[in-house]
């Protein structure tokens, strides 16, 4: 450009008040510029701080700041005017007194200026104090239209001193958007604006200052920039400002109005808006917990309403994980029929058996430190830093144990898999080494924030379920579609992490302890080898049917259990949400502890009760419908298969039960018992009779284990107490009904 050549002038020009702490940094960014033929244009509006004796001393030392003062505060628009009129400049920019600019920015603008177009602007960073944001970073030439749906001209512009004041500079009937409105009059009159790809502007969004933007009078300040300006804009532009009006106002934007608004454009700050604020109150939680934690130390009481809240903490963190599981139920088992369909079923045996191996070994990968560390979240009795290190170290070394016995069970011919299929199997043994990462989900379900550890669960399922159906449709093969499992669970984790470092940079740095981390390994010997044993009567039926008989009965087999095993979530997803409560009111009151625990076996009774008898009923339709002709000897393993539902539910209460009690040896001792069963029958049944053998061999297998084994002791009978108490609850319901119907 020639003028940069030439050095033109270039003014600065700002209007501050109040702000001498801010005031400073504003002014030493624009004095420590790489361009030196400028000025700064400084307007005091009426400021009763130390502004005035800030001011005198930097025009005192340095002539290039000149600056002015109302006697009476005239508004920031008007002293923006004023300031304009006083500038001698060929060339301004603004600075608010809260920013500050980087030190390329005059030559930058300078040199991409360009007078066919009104005005050349940048991109800038938004610095929040603990992280800093790069916004509007891309390089742009809008028109009027573009401008209407959104302010692409950002915050300050670099303008022709002339050209802005034959508009008018700024307008002074305005409480807000002044910048916005002016920049629109600029590309009005003389065309096009540009933008430059390199942020020099630095906008400061810490919290704790004043500022227009977070007043009432940007809501208003909205409606009169519409009103002004309504004449010009299409239809897309008016959505968009009422959006902008919404946003400016804190408001919703109701899911009838997403669509449009998606259509007009800047959809994904819409769809960010409409999630923060239709889920905004869930942040509420985090606070009121760590205040009920405080009260069961001792130190502080909380209000009425805090309870209040928590209790709504409660039921929205069961809205976010009713969500994530209803989408997950739902695309998972749609993918697997057409998978069951696609591969038919010896090569549904397969897949079956390797995910199930890997299945089985997750007890090894956690080393029994689900619960524990929960607990640990909980009581924190370890920074939580240290906690996660060492839980995180940990369980990296049971996902190595784990992935060797995966790789050498396989390689050893342990199972009827093919060859192909081996360097798969040593791929997702390397894949399982992201569960380690798993502690991050424990921490969030302890403070009662799911709902990021469920965000990132749910955009992996929506991605992954797309790329796979996508992979039916283009015949992938059995290995690409095992390779994608492991790709999910590195991602998953991965995901996990990056929410953690987003949202809680401090505890993001981990720390080891070796001392630390014997105590929570003595504490989880139980745990470890009980996991195992529950998950070997979950998954050891398909790997016998696999070891006894082939892979074909274990597709069969595989697409039956599948049906029940869709509801196993039910028990772990309420006792995930009530677990905390059940942990405070144990130390609180044992009698409302005994009641919610009894409360909440009797929801999973009847929820069992109900599902067995419908799918009962219905198996043989259900199994032709969903899975084909091929698939028709699968109905009568479901029709038996489902009824462990009772027992599997009730051991959902049980398990959470043990560890509040502390009883992790009595885990370990009714798992036992229970994969004892189920393995002992397996041999003698699946011989003989294949998948339904299997089938009765896991329903006797889980009332042993839920029942039998609960009775036997003297310290977990309480809970068997608690088990029938609610079942009788259950059971005199209706008589009760039945009876107040016929005295009335």
């Amino acid at each position: 450009m020639r003028e940069y050549d030439q050095q033109p002038l270039v003014s600065v020009y700002m209007a501050t008040k109040n702000r001498a702490y801010l005031l400073k940094r504003a002014i030493e960014s624009v004095l420590s510029q790489d361009y030196s033929n400028m000025e700064i244009v400084i307007v005091d509006d009426a400021s009763t701080d130390e502004t005035s004796v800030l001011l005198k001393r930097y025009s005192g030392n340095d002539e290039r700041v000149f600056w002015l003062k109302n006697d009476i505060s005239q508004g920031a628009a008007a002293a923006r005017n004023k300031a304009l009129e006083a500038c001698r400049g060929k060339f301004v920019t603004g600075l608010d007194d809260d920013d500050y600019f980087l030190p390329s920015r005059i030559s930058s603008l300078l040199n991409a200026y360009d007078k066919r177009y009104a005005f050349v602007c940048s991109g800038v960073v938004w610095d929040f104090g603990h992280r800093k944001k790069k916004v509007d970073t891309k390089p742009l030439e809008f028109n009027l239209e573009q401008q209407l749906n959104y302010n692409h001209a950002t915050t300050q512009v670099f303008v022709e001193r002339k050209r802005f004041l034959e508009i008018g500079g700024y307008d002074t009937k305005l409480c807000a958007r002044i910048d916005y409105d002016a920049w629109t009059r600029l590309i009005l009159k003389y065309g096009k604006g540009r933008r430059i790809s390199c942020p020099t502007y630095v906008l400061d969004r810490t919290e704790g200052i004043d500022r227009i933007t977070n007043s009432d009078f940007n809501a208003i300040g909205n409606h009169q920039f519409i009103a002004k300006f309504k004449h010009l804009m299409s239809r897309k532009n008016l959505l968009n400002q009422e959006f902008w009006a919404l946003y400016a106002k804190g408001e919703r934007l109701h899911f009838r109005e997403l669509v449009p608004q998606l259509l007009a454009g800047n959809s994904m700050m819409k769809l960010k808006h409409v999630v923060r604020k239709f889920f905004c109150s869930l942040n509420a939680s985090e606070v009121v917990l760590k205040k009920h934690h405080a009260l069961r130390d001792g130190m502080l009481s909380i209000r009425k309403s805090d309870k209040e809240v928590q209790q709504k903490s409660e039921k929205q963190n069961l809205i976010w994980l009713l969500i994530e599981k209803v989408f997950n139920l739902f695309l998972n088992f749609a993918f697997f029929l057409i998978l069951a369909r696609y591969l038919g079923p010896s090569d549904l045996g397969q897949f079956s058996v390797i995910v199930s191996l890997f299945f089985l070994l997750i007890p090894i990968s956690s080393l029994g430190l689900t619960g524990i560390a929960t607990k640990e979240f909980l009581v924190k009795g370890e920074d939580e830093q240290t906690v996660f290190g060492t839980v995180t170290g940990i369980r990296l070394v049971g996902s190595i144990l784990a992935g060797l016995i995966a790789v050498a069970s396989v390689l050893a011919g342990v199972f009827n898999i093919s060859s192909e299929q081996y360097s798969v199997v040593v791929m997702l043994a390397f894949a399982n080494l992201s569960r380690s990462l798993g502690v991050i989900e424990l921490y969030y379900k302890a403070n009662a924030i799911n709902h990021y550890a469920v965000i990132v669960r749910l955009v992996v399922l929506l991605f992954s379920s797309a790329v796979k159906f996508l992979g039916i449709y283009l015949e992938w093969s059995l290995s690409t579609f095992l390779l994608f499992v492991g790709a999910e669970w590195i991602t998953i984790h991965l995901g996990y992490y990056l929410t953690l470092l987003y949202k809680k940079t401090e505890i993001a740095r981990w720390k080891f302890s070796f001392k630390y981390s014997k105590q929570l390994i003595r504490r989880s010997l139980w745990l470890v080898f009980s996991g195992l044993a529950s998950y070997v009567y979950l998954k050891t039926d398909i790997l016998m049917i696999a070891y006894l008989i082939d892979e074909k009965e274990v597709g069969l087999y595989a697409a039956a259990t599948r049906m029940s095993e869709i509801w196993y979530f039910v028990p772990a997803l309420i006792m995930t949400v009530f677990f905390p409560k059940l942990q405070s009111l144990k130390h609180d009151s044992h009698t409302e502890y005994t009641q919610l625990l009894s409360k909440v076996l009797q929801c999973h009774l009847i929820l069992a009760f109900v599902i067995a008898t419908i799918t009962t009923g219905l198996s043989q339709w259900l199994i032709a419908l969903l899975y084909g002709v091929s698939y028709s000897n699968s109905s009568s393993v479901i029709a038996i298969q489902i009824w462990a539902l009772i027992f599997v539910f009730i051991r959902g209460v049980y398990s959470s039960w043990l560890i509040l009690e502390s009883h992790y040896k009595y885990s370990l001792v009714s798992h036992l018992a229970g994969a004892v069963t189920n393995i002992s029958l397996n041999l003698f049944l699946i011989p003989q009779f294949g998948g339904k053998g299997a089938a009765i061999a896991t329903l006797i297998a889980y009332f042993v284990s839920s029942i039998l084994v609960v009775y036997a002791f003297s310290k977990t009978r309480e809970f068997w107490n608690i088990t029938v108490c609610a079942t009788k609850a259950i059971c005199t319901f209706p008589l009760n009904f039945l009876s107040g119907i016929t005295q009335r």
